[in-house]
């Protein structure tokens, strides 16, 4: 869910610098982008998604869940995208918010699906 809302959001920042300016080459670049953000998600997001969701299990508010989504991969893409565009802080924190926004939906749009326990019975015992 993460990936289509950044792929979406890509896309429309493309088509809009495309007719904005006709000497462009926003197509040319938005392949490559796509590309380097699938590979990016796969190895860096869903590990790090993982991780988060594991660390989040005991918390019942599933908006915490949703926070922590957003600042912590917020966080994550910024300080990635520093690494890789060292000197300028505005395009890495740009994206940041971008992406973690993007993590926040995605998050946000499973909660219906969250199996959330109460923490007074563990699974697999015998209610007393």
């Amino acid at each position: 869910m993460s990936f289509g809302v950044w792929l979406v959001f890509s896309l429309l920042v493309t088509i809009i610098a495309s007719l904005s300016s006709p000497g462009s080459q926003a197509w040319s670049y938005w392949g490559v982008v796509v590309l380097f953000s699938l590979f990016t998600a796969v190895l860096i997001g869903a590990p790090a998604a993982l991780i988060l969701g594991l660390l989040l299990r005991p918390v019942r508010r599933q908006w915490l869940h949703v926070l922590v989504f957003m600042i912590g991969f917020a966080l994550l893409t910024s300080a990635v995208a520093c690494s890789l565009v060292p000197g300028t802080w505005a395009f890495p924190l740009g994206v940041g918010m971008i992406v973690g926004m993007a993590a926040g939906v995605g998050r946000a749009a499973v909660i219906r699906d969250a199996d959330v326990q109460d923490g007074s019975r563990a699974p697999g015992r015998e209610p007393s």
